[in-house]
């Protein structure tokens, strides 16, 4: 059942990203593949670090990537549980909210 979890997971987090992350400002960028999807901050300038940062402070490690390190990259485990995904895909929410939010 592992490839049928990947493929609902992939769908989760590309959904969210679609819906949740990229209206926040039409710069952003995204590609993704399976479970490993980035978000690219390179037209906001440094932005990502200060969101992996604010990522950081509410519990959740995540690397950057790319470009002067301007991709915020998801690379959940395979296995991980909806719930936890979830909980993950709100947190960067809330640090880009509040990022980009003091930015403006």
């Amino acid at each position: 059942g592992l490839e049928d979890r990947v493929i609902e997971s992939e769908k989760i987090i590309r959904d969210f990203i679609k819906s949740r992350l990229l209206p926040m400002d039409e710069r952003l960028t995204h590609r993704g593949i399976g479970m490993i999807h980035g978000i690219d901050f390179e037209k906001l300038g440094d932005v990502s670090g200060s969101v992996a940062r604010e990522c950081f402070l509410n519990g959740m490690i995540i690397e950057r990537a790319g470009r002067n390190d301007c991709v915020l990259k998801l690379m959940p485990a395979l296995t991980i549980e909806e719930d936890e995904l979830l909980q993950g895909l709100e947190i960067i929410e809330s640090a880009m909210k509040k990022v980009l939010g003091e930015r403006q």
